[in-house]
């Protein structure tokens, strides 16, 4: 869940703020893929951490749709008209 406290989320961010900002596809997968990378080295490789990893990348895309794209996708239906 990404809810975490403020002073967390500060902290975090401080800390990937010099890999920089994403400007295409390529770079933002490159970037989440540098953030997994370090929390593998951190954590040690082992089944464990790569389920962690593996579930926590299911969440997030979950979450992104849930409150994202959903919103956009209801959008556009406004905008545009729906299909069903």
């Amino acid at each position: 869940m990404p809810y975490i406290d403020q002073s967390q989320r500060n902290r975090i961010l401080f800390s990937i703020s010099p890999l920089g900002e994403p400007q295409d596809v390529g770079e933002l997968n490159y970037l989440i893929s540098e953030v997994l990378k370090r929390y593998l080295d951190l954590k040690g490789e082992s089944y464990a951490v790569h389920c962690e990893i593996m579930g926590t990348l299911s969440c997030v895309a979950q979450e992104w749709y849930r409150r994202k794209t959903v919103v956009y996708e209801n959008e556009k239906i406004k905008l545009n008209g729906d299909i069903f």
